[in-house]
């Protein structure tokens, strides 16, 4: 079997993942006194953020995910004073690379993307079958360079076959909560096979829906009558409260309460809205693009499913549930 293209069986150099607070409306992320680790994180976002020098340090965090490695990539991360766990880090470098790279990258070996395509659909296959628990023969190194199936490596192959189709809809009941903590399990390999490749699946769904969520869509349906869809001014009040409540977790940005602004809502089985809203960054006001995801409650009425902002200003894109 061709097994998955082994960039480096080194761990990390340097990290960049401070990204992931300094660089978009912040969460509290760096502990209380740790001014020197905040001061590093952004003089190293400063040239990396705006030159677009991130892809290497995406790649290498994908890599070390991949290969089973997320806690010494959660370390440095830590060391650095932010305070993520492997689900976060893990999704975020995936779905840098979707975006800006290429998730085929570590599964081809000379076979070219077709290979690498027919690689991960057979990973994919064979992780479904693999309900039980997952018990290695041997070092998780060394099951990569053998191209053998591990939780981590089964998460990533569902994520990326998910993102490459183009998959909208997840077909889960599975919450927030429960899909981090099945994340998690599968990057520290804990969880089976299975249900590794069908999180990573949902995973790639959501990073697909973030990362196109601020696409113009020549095939989005026509909006609907307001009779027919959420009310704009319902609407604005939901997405109001909710990024009130995401904003409490962030460190730097504080967000305007009553700045949303919908300007925009487009409906097919589930109603989109867009607009903007404001926040404050070191003085200074901001604002930027969000969209939210709006689902039908069955009885006329819809509720908030998701929330994304585009921080145009740092070139970031982020969802809560």
């Amino acid at each position: 079997m061709n097994s998955p293209h082994l960039a480096s069986d080194r761990t990390l150099d340097r990290q960049d993942l401070c990204d992931t607070t300094a660089s978009r409306p912040r969460r509290k992320s760096f502990r209380r006194g740790s001014l020197l680790s905040l001061l590093g994180c952004l003089i190293l976002l400063a040239p990396m953020s705006i030159h677009g020098q991130t892809a290497s340090d995406y790649a290498e965090s994908r890599l070390s995910c991949a290969q089973g490695f997320a806690q010494r990539v959660v370390d440095r991360v830590r060391g650095m004073g932010v305070q993520r766990g492997s689900a976060e880090v893990c999704v975020k470098a995936l779905s840098w690379i979707a975006k800006n790279g290429n998730l085929l990258d570590i599964y081809m070996r000379g076979t070219g993307q077709g290979g690498a395509r027919v690689l991960i659909t057979r990973f994919t296959d064979s992780a479904k079958l693999s309900t039980g628990p997952f018990r290695p023969d041997s070092s998780q190194l060394q099951m990569w360079n053998r191209g053998e199936l591990t939780p981590s490596l089964a998460f990533d192959a569902g994520f990326t076959r998910s993102y490459l189709e183009n998959s909208t809809r997840s077909s889960t009941s599975m919450n927030s909560v429960e899909i981090e903590r099945r994340t998690e399990g599968c990057l520290n390999q804990t969880q089976s096979l299975a249900v590794c490749a069908d999180v990573g699946r949902i995973q790639g769904v959501l990073a697909y829906q973030m990362n196109n969520a601020f696409s113009d869509n020549s095939d989005t349906p026509a909006p609907k009558p307001e009779s027919q869809g959420p009310d704009k001014a319902q609407t604005a009040a939901a997405v109001d409260r909710k990024f009130q409540i995401w904003a409490q977790r962030w460190s730097w940005d504080r967000y305007r309460p009553g700045s949303v602004q919908v300007t925009g809502m487009n409906c097919s089985d589930q109603c989109k809205a867009s607009g903007q809203f404001s926040f404050v960054r070191m003085g200074a006001l901001h604002t930027i693009a969000f969209v939210a995801f709006l689902s039908s409650t069955g009885d006329g009425g819809y509720s908030l499913s998701r929330l994304c902002y585009n921080d145009d200003t740092t070139n970031q894109l982020d969802c809560t549930e």
